[in-house]
């Protein structure tokens, strides 16, 4: 048994159910657009695929049909994966980019807030 190969598949297996979990238990995720959550699960399956086939690694089943069914498994969602989420790329960046910039512009104006909380305070004590 190689011990990495089973280190490797546990982690593997881990990321899709916390994937899976985060849309359980923080429902507004489930509010996103239909290709962000088909993209979640195309990236479940694919880590799936890929645990799968340290699994058969770790129990030295590499010249068997079965790991090179899982092996072209993998190889057809990780292409599938690929090629779905290469179009949306500039369209995350730039809502990315965009959420940055308002949570900036928040942080500026909490900061100004409590500046002028500071000073009228500052003043009304002076009175």
């Amino acid at each position: 048994m190689r011990v990495e190969d089973l280190i490797i598949s546990i982690a593997y297996f881990s990321i899709p159910l916390q994937l899976v979990a985060s849309l359980t238990f923080y429902p507004r995720l489930m509010s996103m657009p239909p290709q962000i959550l088909f993209l979640f699960v195309l990236f479940a399956l694919f880590i799936l695929c890929c645990g799968t086939g340290h699994v058969l690694r770790c129990v030295n089943m590499t010249d068997t049909h079965a790991f090179h069914v899982v092996n072209w498994i993998t190889a057809f969602v990780s292409i599938t994966t690929a090629l779905f989420l290469l179009p949306m790329v500039p369209t995350l960046m730039s809502e990315i980019d965009d959420g940055l910039q308002r949570l900036q512009k928040l942080e500026e104006e909490a900061v100004k807030g409590a500046k002028y909380s500071k000073l009228s305070m500052e003043h009304s004590e002076g009175v």
